[in-house]
């Protein structure tokens, strides 16, 4: 780590410029402040507030009249007026005064003792190692404060946590060149993904392509974090992650564990990251970065050629394969003063309307008493150039090949390079007896080999396609199944034994938020008026009402650092939560949760409950209620609703995050597939489903309407392959009319078996309603009852039970005035259920 303790020192006190509590003590918070330096002070520690101004300039719009000597017209805002949050992504008013405000009046003074007896310990820990004492308070702080992204760094813009606030004032510190802060954003990707990833024979080669891709990703972030520390990363947190908690330990920077943190062995970075660096260097921490990623890929290559004993031929080749992972791709824009920058900006947009436009509004601000504009304004605009910089570099860079002229077959995984290995097996002992040998090229004989190598890659237990599907059936069967798996080899999986098997289906469930590049990039950020307490709102209405600004050009003040933060940090909270979803209450296997990505595979039976509870929690809505296992011994409940998580704590729910929020959506592609059939083609259909999902269409028909755009995205697509290869797929909205469809249709599904209904009653129907004899109320009213009443031999009170529910669901899917649209939607439905059918029938009847 960088050895400069004056560094390390400058950095706590810019960390420290604000007590976590400040909203509920504004008057007297800078004393407060003082209590926490005064701690820190044996360690040479001084307030910091280079980085303060910027920060706040980046995070919230100037505000008019903050300079002004009259306070009657300045825009105060008391801690006894902080009545709600505003959620950061949506803008709604979050309900927690009660839970979290009045808490926090009442004992902030109290609390913040507390903290400055908790940090005092800490410093006792690590004397004359401001180093390890910032990581380990940088790390620690948020874990002791509940509820923390609720306590806003301003009570004038409630939106934004004060945890945001103080990291950005820290890293903006360590920016410094001389006196002045000079910062530059450096954005980072590494790839390729799906290619990577998707190379695999089993399970287990898809799970270690995506940890793999992670583990690399952290090297980078590690080299950043460990010059200038963790809180240069804007994007994505780190907070959490285990990865990361595993390297501050072994630098002996002993944090504590924490049940928000990310499991261990679930690939959770992505492959890019978003970092502040000081503006001199960032060059040529690029290039770092890219080394020591190359330099740890090296030397995993290195070290499996060496334990398959390849010879010096085979080693030429293995070099020459290794070489070409992983590509890498950089940008960079320094954050120029705002005159310096509009010129730059030219120079990469013909359009520069909107730039002009809110620097304009920026200075009528300015000159209405307030501050100078300063370069922090500019943040969104900085990262709108870097994002595309870095599009830029990633559809022009050329990345060589290699010639190969050895006459050998190919890779047989991944197809696109010749095999190093035309006989592999495991050579560890780790292998089957039955285990065939196969012909792979570097990179999948590294995926095969890693987790004897590199020892802080977790060797995590993938079951089989096969096993996945026997977790469909009842636990008597299940046992007996899992049994004969276990006690037979590989090879006795392709044997007639498992073509017996009485649950041949397991699904592939992929996911994936809608619209995250908007997202990033501001345009579904909330407007600047949900961003501002009721004081300050009306303050800019009335200037904007009589033209003296215009809150139309200054828009783009929404996307700030802490915007860009709260979804990083949000998409950890729902990360943390998918594997309990996924492995503990649907018994499936989670290949990776990064960010807003979801692959898993479920049985066939429970992965439409999935995917509909992972949707929800993303959202924070539906009330989905989870335990979650937190050592073995543990459980903690948690609640998903009203765009927060909630935790259960002496059986009351207090809120503990905002989720993505209401306006934030996922769609998930399904794919039901046999457990023999081939693992990369499955997972393109599984793919192919979800690109179904999020264009609202099976196949792209020639023109689009209005209402086919509105079908597009916030919805799912299933695709089912039968044994023979006959495919049926469906794509449809997660709700209708407000009408939850896999929970209706779970409802159904439970219904027909309690009742005994003949489950070929949904193909009666499926068949039936596109014939046009009946309009669709004539149908739900009258013949759906006589359908049901020929199918099985039913009392009246069940009959009646089934019909009602049936008519219930459908008149609830009916939409008004359009007879087509409605009939389109119950067959949609008919061919879900009849798909849900499919899945559980296996297990009934097999």
């Amino acid at each position: 780590m960088k050895n400069n303790g004056f560094y390390w020192k400058r950095k706590l006190g810019a960390f420290f410029h604000d007590p976590v509590f400040k909203a509920f003590d504004v008057k007297t918070h800078e004393a407060l402040a003082g209590k926490f330096l005064k701690v820190l002070g044996d360690e040479g520690v001084e307030i910091q507030k280079s980085g303060d101004a910027p920060a706040s300039a980046m995070d919230r719009l100037l505000l008019p009249y903050e300079t002004s000597t009259n306070k009657q017209n300045r825009i105060i805002v008391d801690a006894a007026d902080l009545s709600e949050f505003l959620h950061p992504l949506s803008g709604t008013p979050l309900e927690v005064k009660k839970t979290v405000y009045d808490r926090y009046r009442n004992d902030a003074r109290f609390l913040s003792e507390e903290l400055v007896k908790w940090v005092e310990s800490i410093v006792d820990k690590y004397p004359d190692d401001p180093c390890k004492l910032f990581h380990h308070l940088w790390w620690e702080l948020p874990c002791k404060v509940p509820m923390i992204d609720f306590l806003p760094a301003d009570t004038r813009a409630p939106y934004h946590s004060i945890i945001d606030h103080l990291d950005m004032t820290a890293a903006l510190e360590g920016c410094k060149i001389g006196a002045q802060v000079k910062p530059a954003l450096l954005q980072v990707a590494i790839g390729p993904i799906q290619k990577f990833i998707a190379a695999a024979r089993k399970t287990r080669d898809l799970w270690m392509g995506s940890y793999i891709l992670s583990y690399l990703t952290f090297q980078g972030i590690r080299l950043i974090g460990e010059t200038f520390g963790f809180d240069h990363i804007i994007f994505p947190n780190m907070r959490h992650q285990t990865l990361l908690k595993e390297w501050l330990r072994k630098k002996e920077i002993n944090v504590d564990d924490d049940t928000q943190d990310l499991p261990r062995d679930i690939a959770s970075l992505p492959n890019r990251f978003l970092a502040v660096v000081p503006s001199d260097q960032a060059e040529a921490l690029a290039q770092q970065v890219k080394n020591a990623i190359e330099k740890v890929w090296r030397e995993i290559a290195e070290k499996t050629a060496g334990k398959l004993k390849l010879s010096d031929t085979e080693r030429q080749y293995w070099t020459m394969q290794t070489d070409l992972f992983p590509e890498f791709y950089y940008a960079i824009q320094n954050w120029e003063n705002p005159a310096n920058f509009q010129v730059v900006f030219k120079k990469f947009f013909s359009d520069t309307d909107e730039l002009d436009g809110f620097a304009s509004e920026l200075r009528k601000l300015s000159q209405l008493e307030s501050y100078p504009v300063n370069s922090g304004s500019f943040y969104p605009f900085f990262y709108e150039l870097t994002r595309r910089k870095l599009e830029a570099v990633k559809a022009t860079t050329a990345f060589g090949g290699y010639v190969d002229d050895r006459p050998v077959d190919g890779d047989q995984l991944s197809g696109e390079v010749k095999a190093i290995l035309e006989d592999y097996r495991r050579r560890d002992g780790a292998a089957s007896p039955g285990d065939k040998s196969e012909r792979l090229g570097a990179i999948n004989l590294i995926k095969r080999e890693i987790i004897e190598i590199q020892k802080d890659i977790p060797n995590k237990r993938t079951p089989s396609t096969t096993e996945i599907a026997i977790r469909n059936l009842e636990e008597e069967k299940r046992t007996r199944w899992l049994n004969l798996l276990r006690e037979e080899n590989q090879e006795r999986e392709n044997d007639t034994t498992f073509e017996k098997l009485p649950t041949p289906y397991y699904a592939i469930l992929v996911m994936d938020g809608d619209k995250m590049g908007e997202w990033m990039s501001g345009k579904r950020a909330p407007e600047l008026k949900d961003r501002l307490h009721e004081k300050a709102k009306n303050a800019l209405t009335a200037l904007d009402n009589n033209r003296k600004i215009s809150l139309s050009k200054l828009k783009k003040a929404a996307i700030t650092p802490s915007y860009h933060r709260a979804i990083s940090r949000t998409l950890d909270h729902f990360s943390r939560f998918v594997k309990p979803v996924v492995e503990d209450k649907y018994n499936g296997l989670l290949i990776y949760a990064g960010g807003d990505d979801v692959l898993a595979f479920l049985p066939a039976r429970t992965v439409f409950n999935c995917a509909n509870d992972l949707r929800k929690i993303y959202s924070g809505i539906g009330k989905v209620e989870l335990t979650v296992d937190v050592d073995g011994k543990n459980k903690e409940e948690y609640l998903f609703d009203q765009e927060l998580c909630y935790k259960k704590e002496n059986e009351k729910w207090f809120p503990m995050f905002p989720m993505m929020g209401s306006k934030a959506t996922m769609s998930a592609g399904i794919a039901l597939l046999n457990h023999k059939f081939p693992l990369s083609d499955a997972l393109d259909i599984a793919r192919d489903a979800e690109k179904c999902a999020k264009r609202g269409w099976i196949d792209l028909p020639p023109a689009i309407s209005e209402n086919e755009k509105a079908d597009s995205r916030n919805a799912f697509s299933i695709t089912v392959v039968r044994h023979s290869g006959q495919q049926t797929k469906v794509v449809s909205k997660w709700e209708r009319n407000q009408t939850d469809l896999l929970a209706k249709a779970q409802e159904i599904w439970t219904l027909l078996k309690q009742t005994k209904v003949s489950k070929k009653i949904l193909y009666t129907f499926l068949e039936d309603i596109d014939s046009g004899e009946f309009t669709t109320e004539e149908w739900v009213e009258r013949y759906l009852p006589y359908l049901i009443e020929r199918r099985g031999n039913l009392t009246k009170r069940a009959k009646d039970v089934v019909v009602e529910k049936f008519q219930e669901v459908l008149s609830g899917l009916v939409t008004k005035n359009d007879e087509i649209r409605t009939r389109k939607t119950f067959e949609d439905f008919f061919l879900l259920l009849s798909m849900g059918e499919f899945a559980q029938r296996e297990v009934e009847n097999r």
